[in-house]
């Protein structure tokens, strides 16, 4: 199954610093670790975590059973740990630009599910529709709240607004925290992107809200490039230096293909003083295109060359399900592979996973030893999952915690539910529930968050996202342009799609004189670092099609 975030094979993803997690046995070990424990102990932080997730306004279907957060194919980076709020806080905190343009990962599912018609939440401050344009409809906005146990209200914190190009594609996303002062929205950190003929995204540049000068400042960029066939080869991430006013690189990563399309090599660069080093991960794969075998490298700097880290072999049943899968460890001082762990999944007759089994290797032993497991039933409206730990001292299986699905007739999960065993009143007890609820078209258009009170014994509401859409016309984008970032202080990016070979363009100063006249790039890049700040007239010729406007210096 594949994930709703584009690139990875399953839905939860964990990290504390930047590239922590670009070695796959890192996200696997934590969680792991995690997820036995904290189904016994610690299950209702881990949850919590795992619900802010959820509510960011798509429906993330928590599998839990599916923890390996493994790249694929397409996954261009790796994904920063997004830090939450509690119930009690009423705005997001990141670490870096970057981790918003994470999160704006699991909007653009919701903005890619076209939709005919929408219905609209009431919430403590409704956003219209922007849009009155007949034909489908995308993600307009969305709107974040918390529980206010006080007042007993709900307590707008949050705002996403979002654009689109004529082909659809979305060319902008701004968010936005609540004031209560000043009883205003106050911008935080927007991006702007454009993107390739195949609708593939070429170029993004994020900013941030400066409320001193109250504008937005350069922040972040992003440049990726694709192959013929559409695979992304390079992706490039930059950070924006207010003391020299400059792209700062911070890193690079490089990908591989067979003559399939499959990945073979991907090789992450580092360009900054902190976090890991340079690593390389390859890829096997069988006849029938199955991957068998990851390894994973670190570059080593005192010895100038690429040493193992981590290792997985993945075996395949008669039906391509995967059924057993090997982890090891590279240990340094012996030169060898050690293992570390290997995960066994059952299957029924219809090819659903039913079981799952998890060993730690003791290297007391040398032998397997049980970890978890979780057995999974299903009924009409869903499945509900028994997880278990092993118990050493009296060698059986002890349950753990126990995770309920609904789905609407359409199979849109409409709410989950999680429980942990109490071993001390042999009792199940709430810990976790979120509640989704859709239009007609199974688009995801309210998702609510509760946790269970033990004093009161009832399940308390605590967080609410609500999502809006508004209409747009698919069609043409011969005419249409889209000028980033304006104000410029040192490119601009001009973005047509099918700009023509002989297109060009002219820049005048708001005397008339023509400062810039030159072809038009491909990129649709143009240096602007050399003219002085103030307003400019541009004009394009792309094939006989004139785009005219203004552009500020600043």
């Amino acid at each position: 199954m594949s994930s709703i975030i584009g690139g990875y094979n399953y839905d939860i993803f964990i990290s504390y610093r930047q590239k922590d997690n670009k070695h796959d046995s890192w996200g696997t070990e934590l969680f792991n670790n995690f997820k036995r424990r904290t189904k016994i102990d610690l299950k209702s932080n881990l949850m919590k975590a795992l619900c802010l997730l959820a509510m960011i306004g798509v429906l993330l279907l928590i599998c839990v059973k599916r923890i390996h957060a493994q790249p694929t194919q397409t996954q261009p980076h790796q994904i920063d740990m997004i830090k939450g709020i509690s119930k009690d806080a009423r705005t997001y905190v990141y670490q870096r630009p970057q981790d918003l343009e994470r999160v704006h990962g699991y909007l653009i599912m919701v903005e890619n599910r076209k939709i005919q018609n929408s219905r609209s939440i009431k919430t403590s401050k409704v956003i219209q529709f922007k849009s009155t344009l007949t034909g489908v409809q995308k993600l307009d906005s969305m709107i974040g709240e918390f529980w206010d146990a006080t007042i007993s209200q709900w307590i707008v914190y949050s705002k996403w607004v979002h654009t689109y190009d004529a082909l659809g594609n979305n060319t902008s996303y701004i968010y936005y925290n609540w004031n209560d002062i000043t009883n205003q929205w106050v911008g935080s950190y927007k991006r702007e992107s454009a993107y390739d003929a195949n609708r593939n995204v070429i170029y993004s540049i994020g900013y941030d809200w400066d409320k001193t000068i109250r504008k937005w400042v350069l922040s972040y960029r992003l440049v990726q490039n694709y192959d013929g066939l559409g695979n992304m080869t390079l992706a490039a991430e930059y950070q924006w230096d207010l003391t020299t006013s400059q792209w700062i690189s911070i890193n690079k990563s490089e990908y591989a293909y067979d003559t399939k399309g499959k990945r073979t090599l991907y090789i992450w660069r580092n360009f900054t003083s902190q976090g890991l080093g340079d690593s390389k991960t390859e890829y096997t794969y069988d006849d029938n295109g199955n991957n068998i075998l990851l390894v994973m490298y670190n570059w080593d700097k005192a010895i100038s060359r690429w040493v193992g880290s981590y290792k997985k072999e993945v075996t395949y049943d008669a039906n391509g399900k995967c059924s057993l899968d090997v982890n090891y460890f590279w240990n340094e001082n012996t030169s060898q592979w050690i293992a570390n762990r290997k995960s066994e999944y059952t299957y029924d007759v219809n090819g659903i996973n039913t079981l799952f089994i998890y060993y730690l290797w003791d290297t007391t032993t040398s032998h397997w030893v049980y970890e978890w497991k979780e057995e999974i039933t299903y009924d009409a409206n869903g499945n509900v999952n028994f997880s278990y730990y092993w118990d050493v001292k009296t060698s059986q299986w002890v349950v753990g915690a126990k995770d309920e699905f609904k789905h609407d007739a359409s199979g849109n999960m409409t709410s989950y539910i999680s429980y942990y065993w109490n071993n001390t009143t042999s009792q199940w007890v709430g810990n976790n529930n979120d509640e989704y609820d859709y239009d007609a078209n199974g688009n995801n258009i309210l998702c609510i968050s509760h946790s269970w009170d033990s004093n009161t014994s009832q399940w308390i509401a605590s967080s609410k996202y609500t999502l809006y859409y508004s209409e747009y016309n698919s069609g043409t984008s011969e005419k249409y342009i889209n000028v980033f970032p304006n104000p410029a202080q040192e490119s601009i990016i001009f973005y047509i799609a099918d700009i023509s070979e002989s297109a060009t363009i002219e820049i005048y100063d708001i005397q008339g004189k023509k400062v810039i006249e030159q072809k038009l790039p491909v990129t649709g890049q143009i240096f602007v670092n050399r003219l002085g700040k103030g307003l400019y007239l541009y004009r394009i010729n792309n094939n006989g099609t004139i785009f005219k406007g203004k552009i500020v210096i600043d």
